[in-house]
Parts: C-alpha cells; sequence; structure tokens
C-alpha cells in the first residue's frame, strides 16, 4: 500500500468528517482481529502484541499532546500512563485492574525487569485473554479520551493505523499473500456481508 498517496487523505478527510466514528472502528478492527478464545490462535500471543501495541499508542498519544502543548514529552507521556493506570473501574473489576497490571509492566523503565513482569502478567493471564484484550483496547479509548483537547484526530487516527496495518501485514504473512491480496481479501468480505 502506497500510505502517502492514499492512506493520508483518507486519514485526513475521516478526521475531518467522523473522527470519533473512525476511532471506534479502528479500535473495533484491532480487536476483532486479535480477540481469541482459548481454543483458537494463541491466547499469550494476542495479549502480547495487543499489549504492546496499546502500550505504543498510549505513549504516542502523550508525545502530540506533549508537542501540542509545547512540553517536554516524557513528563507528558508519564503523566498519561499515571493517569491511565490508576483509572478506576466499576465495581474494582479484576480484569481492568490485569489490563494495567500489563500496561504499567511495559512502563517500567528497566527493560530486562518489565520483560520478565509483563510476560509473567501474561502467564496469569490467558485463560481470559478475550476479556483482557478488550480491556486494555477500553483503556487506550481512555487515553484518547484524556488527551482529546491536546491531540488532532488525525493524529489519533494515524496511531491506531499503524497498528491495523500490523495486524494486516501478520494477517498477509501467515496467509502467504501480499498485504495488498490481504486487504483486498478483507474489502471484498466486507463488501459481501449481508447489511445490518
Amino acid at each position: 500500500m502506497n500510505r502517502s498517496a492514499v492512506l493520508d487523505p483518507l486519514v485526513a478527510e475521516a478526521a475531518r468528517e467522523m473522527p470519533t466514528d473512525m476511532i471506534a472502528c479502528l479500535i473495533a478492527f484491532i480487536h476483532a482481529h486479535t480477540a481469541v478464545s482459548e481454543d483458537v490462535g494463541e491466547p499469550d500471543e494476542m495479549i502480547n502484541y495487543v499489549g504492546r501495541s496499546a502500550h505504543a499508542v498510549i505513549e504516542g498519544l502523550g508525545a502530540c499532546a506533549a508537542e501540542s502543548l509545547d512540553a517536554p514529552g516524557e513528563p507528558v507521556v508519564s503523566e498519561l500512563l499515571g493517569v491511565v493506570l490508576t483509572m478506576p473501574s466499576e465495581a474494582d473489576d479484576p480484569i481492568h485492574q490485569a489490563a494495567q497490571a500489563l500496561l504499567g509492566a511495559l512502563a517500567i523503565k528497566d527493560l530486562r525487569v518489565s520483560e520478565v513482569v509483563f510476560r509473567a502478567c501474561i502467564a496469569r493471564c490467558t485463560s481470559g485473554a478475550h476479556l483482557l484484550i478488550s480491556a486494555m483496547l477500553d483503556l487506550v479509548m481512555a487515553a484518547i479520551q484524556v488527551v482529546e483537547d491536546h491531540v488532532q484526530p488525525e493524529q489519533v487516527i494515524g496511531l491506531l493505523l499503524e497498528r491495523a496495518e500490523e495486524i494486516m501485514s501478520g494477517l498477509a504473512h501467515q496467509e502467504g499473500c501480499s498485504v495488498e491480496a490481504q486487504v483486498n481479501r478483507a474489502w471484498m468480505t466486507l463488501e459481501q456481508a449481508p447489511p445490518r
């Protein structure tokens, strides 16, 4: 895909016309292609992917907000992560807290310690992969809402689109086809789906 020629104008248009819908659509796409049951796929790898992706998006949001505020990046990123990691959940939901623990593990500065803690968290969570993935993406949406006054919709869509592109590339690799062929297949599936 030639992103600069094709996708960038579409992102700009989506950001102008329907930013909330586009953001929700991309998060739903990530969820649909990474949420797994215990008997399908590899729950630990799906949690690993979504956890790292969620962390990268939140860091990206913080960096965009820092740029908008003309402030140093690292403190703003740390503050945003702190807000996300301490957000209360309804009735102290343990799935929400597990999602926060995973993202917190990735925020540890010592990468060796971070990796050990992150992998230990994943090992305890694979039986609830579907719910955990959903909770991590809910935290991404919460982070988007926290910075919405300081980050342009186009920037948010761009950050999420990078994750969607990674997923399409991964699917193409699994299928042994080009990314373009995978995108065309996904598009055909969407077009042939019965109207809701």
